[in-house]
């Protein structure tokens, strides 16, 4: 693997700001990262106690990257030779489709993104639970619904209906000769659906699932409920985990499925649904 650019190495900070994995009251002391997983340079982790009252602030744009002064206007541009034409991965069927820019960043996240040992045991645990076998041939499927579904969120993926992804998942189960399906969703309309169409053929891991939200985001259930937010991240990252497993894939195109693709030592098929994007028009590859 190339040196990472301009020679820097990177340290994830999930301690600085509030996050979905952290409280307000764990802001500054608890790393979200290093809940889950490995710094990709853990040796440079005690130089950093001397920077703590950093003022500069890293943003990165398409092709370029900003080094912020904070509360100033003082910028600073510098240019990203960036080996690809993405300078990140991201959610777009020109990227979903283009396997030399997948396998760049499968490479380069399998390189630098290492999940903990109490990570990797909690997904061994829910493996054993759930019978995730290595000799059953898997479909992974991931499934958005809920505040989703409702809010329809502007310039984000439209999902399939369960019935669309039914009539795919049949198609990929009998082309590759799938006889499990691994079920990744939050909604519980939607894995109600697959339970009555599956059966014993689905596998999922147990988690509480929502319904019906209306127009109240999970991110607020997740407060009013006081949810157990470390927890909540584990299951998160090991439901993709298991998706990156899995001989197949088919997916809603988020982030979630980006993230498994690149993990994934690499699918035998992958399918992401393309409907567009909500209110906004876009190109569909067929």
């Amino acid at each position: 693997m190339r040196q990472l650019g301009g020679g820097y190495k990177p340290f994830i900070d999930m301690k600085t700001y509030k996050s979905i994995f952290i409280t307000e009251k764990e802001v500054g002391k608890i790393n979200a990262w290093e809940q889950y997983f490995l710094q990709p340079f853990s040796e440079i982790e005690e130089d950093l106690e001397n920077l703590k009252n950093a003022e500069l602030k890293l943003k990165i744009k398409k092709n370029y990257y900003i080094v912020k002064k904070r509360n100033s206007d003082l910028k600073i541009i510098k240019r990203m030779d960036f080996p690809t034409m993405f300078a990140r991965p991201d959610d777009s069927m020109e990227f979903l489709t283009n396997e030399e820019e997948i396998n760049y960043w499968r490479k380069f996240v399998r390189t630098y993104v290492k999940v903990n040992q109490n990570t990797l045991d909690y997904v061994n645990h829910l493996k054993k639970q759930i019978n995730f076998c290595s000799e059953d041939k898997i479909l992974g499927l991931l499934m958005r619904g809920t505040d989703y579904v409702n809010k329809k969120p502007y310039n984000h993926p439209i999902p399939p209906t369960p019935e669309e992804a039914l009539k795919k998942v049949y198609m990929i189960m009998k082309e590759y000769n799938c006889n499990k399906v691994y079920l990744a969703t939050e909604d519980e309309g939607v894995f109600k659906f697959f339970i009555e169409n599956l059966g014993e053929t689905l596998l999922f891991v147990p988690q509480k699932r929502y319904i019906n939200t209306g127009s109240i985001c999970l991110n607020d259930i997740y407060e009013r409920d006081n949810t157990d937010l470390h927890q909540l991240g584990l299951d998160y990252i090991s439901t993709i985990l298991l998706l990156s497993e899995c001989d197949c894939l088919a997916a809603t195109r988020t982030s979630g499925a980006v993230s498994a693709l690149l993990l994934s030592p690499g699918y035998r098929y992958t399918y992401f649904w393309n409907k567009g994007r909500y209110c906004k028009n876009e190109y569909k590859y067929e």
